[in-house]
């Protein structure tokens, strides 16, 4: 083992491991890179961080298709990162052009259907270590624009963990954590809205 000699002190009476050293010292990196609390600046969270590149589409469908979100927020630089409307916009439009589940994404009217997505809660918070966890709620809902009648409904509940090696900045695992909720939310929706049968 080896010891740190203090000045004044006898080494027998007072050694300091250096193996107990390192996960103090690493602790204290971990902080003064922003793992509590730290002096960073958030930022929102991205649509191509939100979109999942692993989605199972079972059924294509022949149809046109306008996507409009609900409840984002915008991101406070001195708060978490928050989902706005039109990056989570973005993500599912990127998605479903992606996964191919609907021949065409229509930006204004004239669409055969309408998928509204309403983000109902975002709960943010930090676990065990230096992780931090985001739980997302969204009420997916499928309509037909000419009669206003949804014909699919459903609030999906969706959640990511950001491990401390993921960054040492506290703000950039919360951001990481929220766009990992946000991206197996997209992914439900879509694959579960592929196993529909449309006319």
């Amino acid at each position: 083992m080896l010891e740190q000699k203090i000045p004044g002190c006898s080494p027998a009476r007072h050694p300091v491991a250096l193996s107990r050293l390192v996960p103090f010292v690493l602790s204290l990196s971990i902080v003064a890179g922003g793992g509590i609390a730290g002096c960073a600046t958030s930022s929102p969270a991205s649509p191509a961080g939100m979109a999942p590149q692993d989605l199972r589409v079972q059924r294509p469908h022949p149809h046109s298709i306008r996507v409009e979100v609900r409840g984002g927020r915008a991101t406070d630089p001195k708060g978490p990162s928050q989902i706005s409307n039109r990056a989570l916009t973005r993500s599912i439009v990127d998605s479903i052009k992606a996964s191919r589940v609907f021949t065409r994404v229509v930006a204004g009217a004239g669409a055969e259907y309408l998928l509204r997505v309403d983000i109902v809660e975002l709960e943010q918070s930090p676990r065990t270590g230096f992780s931090m966890t985001a739980r997302m709620e969204a009420r997916w809902t499928l309509l037909r624009p000419d009669t206003g009648k949804p014909v699919w409904a459903e609030t999906i509940h969706s959640s990511y963990t950001a491990s401390a090696i993921s960054s040492r900045k506290a703000v950039t695992r919360m951001r990481l954590a929220t766009e990992g909720a946000a991206k197996e939310n997209i992914r439900q929706g879509i694959e579960r809205i592929s196993r529909m049968e449309l006319r």
